[in-house]
């Protein structure tokens, strides 16, 4: 229908940079808040805001969600021959028994909530894998018969490995099985779908190795930017810390001859410097 545009903006209140969409249907205009501050506005860039910080992430899911929602209803309307009301697009509950992304993307904001930066990443990953290989997933889509041929476009045409393609099954299943808690399905169609995890084989620099990497970082000619980012990774094998804990690494931390800091799978480390 070409009487429908919309476009999102910044709309400035106070101090703070707010998420809106305007939808005009028949020349009638009308403005929703996303509910989304933007810190960044120079990173707004009219459906998209860069970065990886959580507003910027939350702000992109909605903005995919609404296009979603928008093209959806539309495409909708126009096999039913029903007339669109604004209405019908800018209410404000999310129609999940109609739309399998309207679900995805309302547990995904609560989770959000809950689960660090490295938890939510993987819903928002999978959020973008499952966009790309059905824009116009259903409830009525999901059986075994979805879950082999998701399974063999994820190892043939993404390139994932096995564990990374289970992975995927199985946070499509939690997704699923939350429906069904919340009274969108009567029971998880992919319930028996069977997901396995593959040992990995693990390689290890050798001390000969670790030697001459240092060599090329500090005594030779390096790039700039290849001797910091060498400098991280040394640092790393030295004290086994991971990135995450690297990164948030502080003076303060350090205490004569010790480090002491927090890690995300234990509660200290105490590593000799």
């Amino acid at each position: 229908m070409k009487n429908i545009t919309y476009k999102f903006y910044l709309r400035k209140l106070g101090n703070k940079h707010y998420l809106y969409l305007r939808l005009i249907l028949k020349r009638k205009k009308s403005e929703k808040s996303l509910k989304c501050y933007i810190p960044y506005p120079e990173h707004f860039k009219g459906d998209y805001v860069k970065g990886t910080y959580p507003e910027a992430v939350k702000a992109n899911v909605m903005i995919g969600y609404w296009k979603n929602r928008i093209s959806n209803i539309i495409l909708d309307h126009t096999l039913k021959r029903k007339e669109i009301d604004i209405h019908d697009i800018l209410h404000d509950e999310f129609d999940c028994k109609a739309y399998f992304f309207d679900f995805y993307c309302k547990m995904f904001q609560e989770k959000q909530q809950l689960l660090k930066r490295g938890g939510w990443k993987k819903y928002l990953t999978e959020y973008h894998k499952l966009k790309e290989f059905n824009p116009n997933l259903n409830w009525a889509d999901f059986d075994r018969d979805f879950a082999k041929k998701y399974y063999m476009w994820l190892i043939n045409e993404k390139k994932n490995n096995i564990n990374t393609a289970n992975r995927a099954l199985r946070l499509i299943k939690t997704v699923l099985n939350e429906a069904v808690r919340e009274g969108y399905l009567q029971e998880n169609p992919m319930k028996d779908v069977k997901t396995k995890w593959v040992k990995g084989q693990l390689t290890f620099l050798t001390k000969n190795e670790l030697m001459q990497l240092h060599t090329h970082i500090f005594e030779k000619e390096t790039e700039p930017k290849l001797k910091i980012v060498g400098s991280y990774f040394l640092f790393s094998c030295y004290t086994g810390l991971r990135y995450s804990d690297v990164k948030k690494l502080k003076w303060s931390d350090i205490s004569e001859n010790y480090m002491v800091n927090s890690s995300h799978k234990c509660n200290f480390l105490m590593v000799q410097i």
